[in-house]
Order: C-alpha cells, then sequence, then structure tokens
C-alpha cells in the first residue's frame, strides 16, 4: 500500500481509519465485529476464488469476470463476515485498495455519493499517483460530478478517468499486482441508490483498467 502507515495500525490495533480524508468512513468496528463471526477452515472456495483472480496481474485480456466479482445470498449467511476475512487478508498482503460496508444503522452511508467518494478517498491513499490525477481534473469537473446525481458519470469522474491515468501498482519486487475494492451489504441500500450502484458494477467497471479487482 502507498501508506505503510494504514497497515501497521491495522496490524497493531485493528484500525482502519483513513487521516486526513472527510469522506472516508471508519469500518473498523464492522470489520472487527465480522470477523469475530468467521469460523475457521470455512467458505475456503471463495478464498481461492479470490485469490487466483488477484493472481492474474500483468496478464493481458483479463475477462470481465476477474475484473468484477459478485457474491450473492441471503441475509444472514455471511457475506459481510466473508467480506471481512478477504479484507484482513488482503491489507496484510498490500493489495487492498478500497473498502466500504453499507449498514442499516446509518443510511447516510449507504448512497452512490457516499460510497463513491469514501472509496475515492482510500485510493487517494493506496494507490501512488491517483490523487494526482484525479484532482488534476479541476475542482469543478469534481463539483459538477458531486452534483449530478449520475452514477455512471460520477463513476468515470471519480474511477475511470483517474485510473486510467497511473502505473499499475507493484509489489515489493516490482512486479506488477492487482488490488481489491470491496463494497459489502448494498442490500441495505434504498432502492433507487442500489439501481444507480449496480448500474456502475454492470456497465461501467468492467472498464478500470485490469489491476484493479472490485468485490
Amino acid at each position: 500500500m502507498a501508506d505503510s502507515s494504514l497497515k501497521h495500525s491495522y496490524l497493531e490495533s485493528g484500525s482502519l481509519k483513513i487521516p486526513n480524508q472527510a469522506h472516508c468512513q471508519d469500518f473498523s468496528h464492522p470489520v472487527r465485529r465480522h470477523k469475530g463471526y468467521y469460523q475457521a477452515n470455512t467458505r475456503g472456495w471463495i478464498v481461492h476464488k479470490t485469490d487466483y483472480c488477484l493472481s492474474q496481474a500483468g496478464k493481458k485480456n483479463i475477462d470481465e469476470t476477474k475484473l468484477v466479482m459478485w457474491l450473492s445470498a441471503n441475509a444472514g449467511m455471511g457475506k459481510s463476515v466473508i467480506a471481512a476475512i478477504l479484507l484482513d487478508r488482503y491489507i496484510q498482503r498490500d493489495m487492498l485498495g478500497a473498502w466500504h460496508f453499507c449498514t442499516h444503522s446509518n443510511a447516510s452511508q449507504n448512497t452512490v455519493l457516499a460510497i463513491i467518494l469514501s472509496l475515492s478517498g482510500m485510493l487517494e491513499v493506496t494507490i501512488p499517483g491517483y490523487a494526482k490525477e484525479l484532482h488534476s481534473q479541476g475542482d469543478a469537473v469534481l463539483q459538477e460530478a458531486k452534483l449530478k446525481e449520475d452514477p455512471i458519470e460520477l463513476f468515470k469522474v471519480f474511477f475511470l478517468t483517474p485510473l486510467s491515468q497511473v502505473d499499475p501498482p507493484k509489489d515489493s519486487n516490482g512486479n506488477p499486482k492487482r488490488i481489491i475494492a470491496f463494497c459489502d451489504a448494498l442490500d441495505e441500500m434504498k432502492s433507487k441508490e442500489m439501481s444507480g450502484f449496480l448500474e456502475i458494477l454492470t456497465d461501467s467497471a468492467p472498464n478500470l483498467p485490469s489491476f484493479l479487482l472490485f468485490f
């Protein structure tokens, strides 16, 4: 990760708080709580599948099934637990890009705008060069995208455009690596907001650079 202090803070105290990023939500508590529900040696298939998708770094023509991963199940089946253990796994491997957990107790963080701004703020910390490319578009462009209430345009301005201009991340040996962005519990979103975010995942997320896996 670009900011190793974030990883160290998480390993030492479990904190996922992003400093100096007003739009980033602090999901330390829900991640810690969901991790506590995990039963060891279960759900191995999803871990292996995600590991495989992330192992495709540097390969050309990655198909869209390895750009966006969907996990769907009934309430109470452990989707958030899986997201939490995967987050824990990949932050330790320096492969975590961004994360967002929708919750029924805070509707204000369950909107497309809140999710995009929170994820974007995290990418400013975890992907070298992203912040520069994002803000090089100018404050007017960013503000207009936020006010438009158009999910596709919002995703284009905050994700597709800046990410297309950054160099692919590299591991400690200088080899290409993929990173993962999590968005959990979309079923907590109101119908209109969920429709907008699903439109992003189906129509725009497959156009992301191949180094980013959206889960």
